[in-house]
Parts: structure tokens; C-alpha cells; sequence
């Protein structure tokens, strides 16, 4: 009662409610505990209501001038289920009038700078939580808390010390103050949730800058024990990394004989003035105290079994969406030869795919699709597993990228790709305007074949090796530090979307590169190849009949192709890639 200050009945009725053990922690932080309206006992003539109990009590009173009530303040409530952040569960405690709150603030910013702040706030969260969850209301009042910063901590929540380290309760004790604990309770657990990931950040916050991605002349180190990755200049002297070695370390007063190069082993001395370039840590290098822990072992590698099939899986599905701009390509590439009779598709795209729907519909721009859909998956295998088996023990770097990209193309071309699109061209060919009698494309797939073989002898199969395995290692070499390059610069494994576009630019660039090469391997693996004495003599025959710009007839299509291609392979590989790793 506001005018006798009498509790009447409501504390009996509030123990009450603090037997139910499951849920009084909750009802105290949601202010969901309420009660009726009750008449005070001890003055009689004056009424009260007791509206409701939001962890604290608000009496609405009817004085006997009939003042009106005073206006409830609204209610907050805290997710129990979702974790909060110290300065949310802050903001929830001022909602309730905690005039200690900036004693409270001060003490928990005290524990930053202490290493034992985990051992504290544990102790303390255990006293506050004995209070909160107390039936008895406010019986366990004593409790202990270890750490140096205990004593600022337990005063600003309401206990004073005893001896050593322990504490009794000495606050208020009514439902507010019980609402006030609790809140306290979760700020800590926020703090020391938030408390570990601050201090590793700020170990870096105030060191210098890293060189921009790309900038000519940097060098990757991988600090440990932290296995934090930071460029450098291939010029900076080593005095400039040595923060950094120290940060990563956590060890302040590390020096550059204290440091240990773990790759590549250098018999040289680290001296600060020497450039990162002439101590032999460029390219790269892995740099950690002696004395520390050593570097966590590799990531498991891979079964190169897993890798192909998935690499045939995913490069089995990318064709079935692909194919028909590959027979777009493939016949414009072919209008040299179809310049002798007169004919072709000299509209370009547009045209070659009106004129093979009005006369075979649209399932015509599978023609010649068999060995396509026969390699596609074998290709893809050989791809990825190739690059796997190759970049397995070498550095993770551009030029390492390229150079395996260059073995894992060529192992593609010469086993799979050149037989396949040897088979491809030629049923295109003969299918295509330039060819008047039509031998082998009417015919099944596996007929058409033996028939080029009886024609053409079983070697016609791997027409046009060369050009084909300089194509399919240059393409493959950009393409995969292309994909591996902007992947690095990821946080995290790429999203199936980063993938694809990651992919489908490194395509894309190396289907412009290649496409001169591509139009000279197209001409030799066709029906006239016998006509050209070498790669060298077609692409002479080309640019003299019809331009240097007829080696890159077909590269619109190609372009788009390729894009759709590599980005789709690089996406379903990675997919297909989990999905067998859970399966096998």
C-alpha cells in the first residue's frame, strides 16, 4: 500500500510462485508472474490494485484526493531460447531502474584487462543464480568468487566481502531486485560468450595493413599457432612482419631469433633488416615461435577415386545443358570448309540454329551429341583428378595453379577429349551443308564409328592430337587459377552461386585465349583434314581465305558455352563432391 507501505499478503503469495523451480528463473526475467486485485489489511480505507508483477511490483493506488494511478511502464521480455550480447542485456537492465548500472558497466570493463575474468564471472554467475532460482527468496545469500577483479564485480550486485574470497548478499531484497539479478546474470554469460573473440581481434586491431589483393610483389605467410594468412611485400624487411609473428603468438616480447621458418627451410638467420624476399620467404612461407605448439596437421586429402567420380557425375549433367551451343560452335567453325561449295550459315548463330530446327527439329541440335555424352563424364574425371594428383604436394599459389592446370588439361585432351571431339567433328561435318553425300551422320552412333574407322582408319580418331592437347592445357590452365584464384579471396568455402561465377569467368577468359586454337583443332578433325599439311598450314589456309578474324568463327557461342560450362562444373563438382563424401 502506497499510503501504509504494507506488503499485506503478496509476499506469502510470491514464495508461492518461487516453488516452481522450471520456471521461476523465466517468470522473473519475462515479469510474466501476476496477481488479482487485493484490499490492503492494515488500511482499510484505502483501496489498492495490485496490477501486475513484472519481476517488480507496480502498485496502482486510489488516493483518498482520487489522484489517478500512475501509468505502468511497458514490459520487456527476453527470449530465454535465443542468446542475447552484453550491450542488449544491458539495455534491458536500465529498463527496469538499476541506478547501480554504471557500477555494474565499470566492473565488467575492469575484467577485460585480467587473464582470469572466466574463472569470475563463472563464480559470480553461480551466486547471482542461487539467488534468482532461491525458494526460500533470498536465504543462500553467502557465496565465494575467485579472481582480482571479484571484489569491484560482487559490490556492484549487491555483496559485500567476507574473508577469503567469499561474500554475502546485502542488496535489496524484493522482486525488483530479484529481476536485476537475473538480468546481471545473463550480461555475464553475454560478456564471457563475446569476451574471447574481442581479445583475438584486438590483438591485430592496431598492426599495419596488409598490401592490397593483387599487388605486384607480395608474399603469403601463414602465422602461427593462429594459422593467420597475411600478405606482405616481397620487399619489406622482416622487422615489419615481426608484429605480426607476435600478435598471431599472443607472446609481446617475442624476438627474430625466437622464430622458426616451418616451410621453406632456410639455413639463413632471420635478421629484421633483410628483406622477406632474400630471408626466403617468397613466395610463401609458414613462420611460428620456437616453443610453440606445432602447426595442426593437414586436412585429410581426398581419394582421387571420390574426386573422379564426381568430377564424371558433375561433367556428365553440365553437357546435357551445354551441348547444343557446342554444335552452334562447331558449325560455324566448319564454314571454311563450306565456303568451297557455297554454302553454310553465313548469318552466323542466329541463322544455324533456324535452319537446323526448320529442317530437324529442335532435337536437332543434338546431332552428333554420342561421343559427347560417351566422353562427358570420363573428360570431367580425368580433369579434376588429374589437378588433384598434381596440386596435391605443390604450393597453393598462381604459378602452381597454371602449371598443374597445364599437366590436368593435357592428360584430358590426349585421353579423352581428342576421340571425342574427333568423332563429334566429323559426324557434324558430314552432316553439315559442305558435305553434299552424307555418309556416317544418318547411321547409329556406334555404326557412324566403325564406319569413320573402315573410312578413315582407327588413328583418324586422334586427328588433330596436337592442337587439341595445346587447347586443352592452355584452357584448363586459366581456368583453374582462374576459379582457385577469386575462391581464395573467399571467406569460407564458396556458395554453389560463387562457384558458377567464379567458374564461368575463368571460362569465359579462356575460351577468348583459346579460340584460335580451337577453330585450327575444329578444321583438322574434320572429313578434309588430309588437306592441310599441319596445324600450321590450316590456320595459314584459314586467315588466307577468309581473315585472321575467321580463327575466331564461333566464339560468340563458345564464349557463352564455356561460361555455362566451367561454372556449372565447378558448382556440381563441389555439390556432387559433399554428397559422395557422405555416401562413400
Amino acid at each position: 500500500c502506497r499510503r501504509c507501505s504494507a506488503l499485506c499478503g503478496i509476499t506469502a503469495r510470491f514464495q508461492t510462485l518461487h516453488t516452481q523451480r522450471d520456471s521461476v528463473k523465466a517468470s522473473v526475467l519475462n515479469g510474466s508472474a501476476r496477481h488479482s486485485s487485493k484490499r490492503c489489511s492494515f488500511c482499510p480505507g484505502d483501496a489498492i490494485d495490485l496490477a501486475e508483477l513484472h519481476g517488480s511490483l507496480f502498485v496502482a493506488t486510489h488516493a483518498h484526493d482520487s489522484t489517478p494511478p500512475p501509468r505502468r511502464a511497458p514490459q520487456q521480455t527476453i527470449n530465454m531460447r535465443k542468446p542475447t550480447t552484453y550491450q542488449q542485456t544491458l539495455d534491458r537492465l536500465k529498463t527496469v531502474g538499476t541506478r547501480e548500472l554504471a557500477v555494474f558497466e565499470r566492473a565488467v570493463a575492469s575484467l577485460k584487462d585480467r587473464d582470469d575474468y572466466a574463472s569470475t564471472v563463472t563464480d559470480a554467475r553461480a551466486a547471482l543464480d542461487t539467488l534468482v532460482l532461491d525458494p526460500d527468496l533470498f536465504s543462500s545469500r553467502r557465496a565465494s568468487c575467485g579472481g582480482g577483479g571479484a571484489p569491484l564485480l560482487m559490490a556492484a550486485v549487491g555483496f559485500k566481502p567476507l574473508i577469503n574470497d567469499r561474500y554475502e548478499y546485502v542488496g535489496e531484497r524484493t522482486p525488483v531486485a530479484l529481476r536485476r539479478l537475473a538480468l546481471a546474470s545473463a550480461a555475464l554469460e553475454s560478456f564471457a560468450r563475446e569476451e574471447p573473440g574481442r581479445r583475438a581481434a584486438a590483438r591485430f586491431a592496431d598492426l599495419p595493413p596488409e598490401p592490397p589483393v593483387g599487388a605486384a610483389g607480395t608474399t603469403t605467410l601463414t602465422l602461427l599457432p593462429c594459422r593467420d594468412r597475411r600478405r606482405f611485400a616481397a620487399d619489406d624487411p622482416f622487422a615489419k612482419a615481426m608484429p605480426w609473428v607476435r600478435a598471431a603468438a599472443a607472446a609481446p616480447a617475442a624476438a627474430p631469433e625466437d622464430v622458426e621458418l616451418v616451410h621453406p627451410t632456410s639455413s639463413e638467420p632471420v635478421d629484421e633488416r633483410k628483406t622477406l624476399q632474400a630471408l626466403g620467404l617468397w613466395p610463401s612461407a609458414t613462420l611460428r615461435l620456437r616453443g610453440t605448439a606445432p602447426p595442426p596437421p593437414p586436412p585429410p586429402q581426398k581419394s582421387l577415386a571420390k574426386i573422379a567420380v564426381s568430377g564424371g557425375i558433375a561433367g556428365s549433367m553440365e553437357i546435357a545443358v551445354t551441348y547444343p551451343l557446342e554444335y552452334v560452335k562447331t558449325n560455324l567453325q566448319l564454314q571454311h570448309a563450306a565456303a568451297t561449295t557455297g554454302s553454310g550459315y553465313r548469318g552466323g548463330s542466329i541463322e544455324c540454329i533456324r535452319a537446323t530446327v526448320r529442317t530437324r527439329g529442335v532435337l536437332g541440335l543434338y546431332s552428333g551429341c554420342g561421343p559427347w555424352f560417351l566422353f562427358a563424364g570420363p573428360r570431367s574425371a580425368v580433369r579434376f583428378a588429374a589437378f588433384e594428383r598434381l596440386s596435391r604436394d605443390a604450393p597453393k599459389t598462381p604459378f602452381w595453379d597454371f602449371t598443374c592446370g597445364l599437366g590436368a588439361g593435357a592428360c584430358e585432351a590426349a585421353l579423352c577429349q581428342t576421340p571425342n571431339q574427333s568423332i563429334q567433328i566429323k559426324l557434324l561435318h558430314d552432316a553439315s551443308p559442305a558435305v553434299s553425300v552424307k555418309q556416317y551422320s544418318h547411321l547409329p552412333f556406334f555404326r557412324a564409328c566403325a564406319a569413320i574407322a573402315r573410312t578413315h582408319g582407327v588413328l583418324s580418331f586422334y586427328d588433330g592430337l596436337a592442337p587439341a592437347v595445346v587447347k586443352g592445357a592452355l584452357t584448363n590452365s586459366v581456368r583453374f587459377v582462374g576459379y582457385k584464384g577469386i575462391t581464395r579471396q573467399l571467406d569460407g568455402p564458396p556458395t554453389p552461386l560463387q562457384s558458377m561465377l567464379a567458374g564461368g569467368v575463368a571460362g569465359a577468359v579462356s575460351a577468348v585465349v583459346s579460340q584460335p586454337v580451337d577453330t585450327v583443332k575444329a578444321n583438322m578433325m574434320g572429313l578434309d583434314a588430309g588437306r592441310y599439311a599441319s596445324s600450321l598450314d590450316c590456320a595459314r589456309a584459314i586467315v588466307r581465305a577468309d581473315g585472321v578474324t575467321a580463327l575466331w568463327n564461333g566464339g560468340g557461342p563458345r564464349v557463352v558455352r564455356v561460361f555455362l560450362e566451367v561454372g556449372l562444373q565447378f558448382a556440381l563438382f563441389e555439390q556432387v563432391s559433399r554428397l559422395v563424401d557422405g555416401w562413400w
